[in-house]
């Protein structure tokens, strides 16, 4: 496989894996090939559209597309495809998308991890990845929202993934050769109840909806 893709795996509470591959991303793919790889793998799959700048697609475990999204400052050329906030859910856990130049917008991130997201797909576009540290920013908005964070990166770079206290997850390789991330879900509730990030970004939350 591409060394910027990455498969993901889910852990139960009593700690026996889920799911081998419940979820795959790759850095860039076309809507057909896409869709007949969730099919073939019978895994949810999401990359960067390769036909159209900007696009991320989300195809679900059948090989049907879930949803197009590009960015909450989306191309004017795609005025039909702006969607503020995108999430979907793999075997019980929230994903949410973050493209374009999404990841510089703390209050992006801070609203899905409000919605309930524990991972966060980070695409930044290629216009802006080398200009800013997207995998600092990425470990940063996984620590202050205490989620995942995975970030794929444009240029060839492997996939990297961080959890909600900013450690780097570790990762070994799939039967189909890629990288393989293994997610705690209970790593969440016990990050947020020994540090509650959570209750105090819901706090800042309501203040600025009183200040309105």
């Amino acid at each position: 496989m591409y060394p910027n893709s990455a498969a993901f795996a889910l852990h139960s509470p009593d700690g026996e894996i889920q799911s081998v591959s419940c979820l795959v991303l790759f850095a860039f793919s076309s809507a057909k090939t896409l869709s007949c790889t969730s099919l073939s793998r019978i895994a949810f799959c999401a990359a960067r559209n390769e036909m159209i700048s900007g696009e991320l697609l989300v195809c679900d475990d059948g090989g049907n597309e879930l949803l197009r999204y590009s960015g909450i400052s989306s191309p004017a050329e795609l005025p039909g495809r702006r969607v503020g906030f995108s999430t979907f859910s793999v075997q019980g856990s929230l994903c949410g998308l973050s493209g374009g130049m999404d990841l510089l917008i703390p209050e992006h991130s801070r609203a899905l991890a409000l919605s309930g997201v524990e991972l966060l797909c980070c695409f930044p576009s290629v216009d802006v990845y080398e200009a800013f540290p997207f995998d600092q920013i990425a470990r940063v908005r996984a620590v202050e929202n205490q989620i995942f964070t995975a970030l794929v990166p444009p240029s060839g770079e492997s996939v990297v993934c961080w959890g909600p206290t900013g450690a780097p997850l570790g990762s070994s390789r799939s039967d189909s050769g890629e990288l393989l991330f293994v997610l705690r879900p209970e790593y969440i509730a016990r990050a947020r109840k020994k540090y509650p990030l959570r209750s105090l970004r819901k706090k800042q939350l309501r203040y600025a909806l009183a200040a309105l």
